[in-house]
């Protein structure tokens, strides 16, 4: 059961509790609240600040940088000018081993990865955070040469993107800057500090507003599109859970080259999942399968059984694991095609967060 339904439940819950038990509904709703402050959170700074807040980069000559919370986090970049070997030059086993050669190779050294495919132009990029400014610059380096090695082995021929490529790719154009007004957030907290001694619930809202007062700060992005082309979020990827055969992941990859030919914008943020949250999937398998046959339940042991293809695709053909986010503009046609694929991208307020 997800979180919008429970939310949905204690709400309705407190509701019908008014007339017996004032402060028992009132908790009901606080927590129905709670359990949706992430949404509500994301509603209000929409509303609120008229787009998504992203961190300020500033450039240098060859990199950008900017700051997070109490991180420095620096972005180099490259462009794929050219591969000995493509999808429609192997078969489906050459293929595979090469695929598996970049990912082992190039993005081993830790921190986080950009898949960009713009326009039929394909770019890497690797971001990486320190606490201290002056370890930023040999972080980076290492980043550039473990992507080196993996496109060399691979037959790649990389080109290295200037500072204001970078910031292009990560603040394209169809991004519009916008200032934010404090004033409409001043009258939202306002009208919920009045109102909260009559609803005490809204307690929780107006703390949620609270935490909205340093983004004010902040660089504020919208979105700029044509009526054919919206942005969408990546929510889930179940293709994760299943094991295909190599036959499979190789039409994919065609699928996915012919895509990027005419794809206005596509970026995957990657980040190496660390060794005990790769574990999980086996406790995941392990307890769903253990909670299904005891309570015999289907629902759980056909869960567990998409732990298990997940597992297997980890220990028998040695597929790193990565922490998947990405960000997709496109028309709705190009987002069913990734939808039957097993990627599925929806809209979300905090969708721009990908390029940070």
């Amino acid at each position: 059961m997800n979180r919008s339904i429970v939310s949905l439940l204690l709400f309705l819950s407190g509701l019908s509790l008014t007339t017996y038990s004032l402060p028992l509904a009132y908790l009901l709703i606080s927590l129905s609240f709670t359990v949706s402050a992430k949404e509500i959170y994301k509603l209000f700074v929409s509303f609120t600040l008229r787009g998504c807040p992203l961190q300020s980069l500033e450039c240098l000559e060859n990199a950008c940088y900017g700051r997070m919370s109490n991180l420095y986090c620096g972005y180099i970049g490259f462009e794929v000018l050219d591969c000995r070997h493509g999808c429609y030059d192997l078969d489906e086993r050459e293929f595979w081993a090469r695929s598996m050669t970049l990912f082992n190779a190039a993005f081993t050294s830790g921190g986080q990865y950009f898949f960009v495919v713009q326009r039929g132009r394909v770019f890497l990029l690797a971001k990486r955070c320190v606490t201290r400014l002056c370890d930023l610059a040999n972080n980076l380096l290492e980043a550039k040469e473990t992507i080196g090695l993996g496109t060399e082995l691979t037959g790649c021929t990389l080109r290295r993107l200037r500072a204001d490529e970078v910031r292009e790719i990560l603040r394209p154009a169809w991004l519009k800057q916008v200032r934010s007004s404090p004033i409409r957030l001043l009258g939202v907290l306002i009208l919920t500090a009045i109102l909260t001694p009559y609803f005490p619930p809204f307690l929780v809202l107006l703390v949620l507003q609270v935490m909205i007062i340093p983004l004010i700060k902040g660089d504020i992005y919208s979105v700029s599109l044509s009526r054919e082309t919206q942005v969408y979020s990546l929510r889930e990827s179940t293709v994760t859970y299943t094991y295909p055969s190599l036959r499979e992941v190789f039409s994919r990859a065609r699928i996915n080259y012919r895509l990027a030919q005419s794809i206005e914008y596509l970026a995957f943020r990657l980040e190496p999942a660390s060794w005990e949250h790769s574990s999980k999937i086996d406790a995941k398998a392990y307890r769903s399968y253990e909670f299904g046959t005891a309570l015999d339940k289907l629902s759980t042991i056909h869960q567990s059984q998409k732990y298990f293809l997940a597992s297997r695709r980890r220990w028998e053909r040695r597929e790193p694991v990565y922490l998947a986010s990405a960000i997709l503009l496109a028309t709705p046609h190009v987002r069913e095609v990734y939808d039957r694929m097993g990627l599925h991208f929806s809209h979300d307020v905090f969708t721009l967060k990908v390029l940070e």
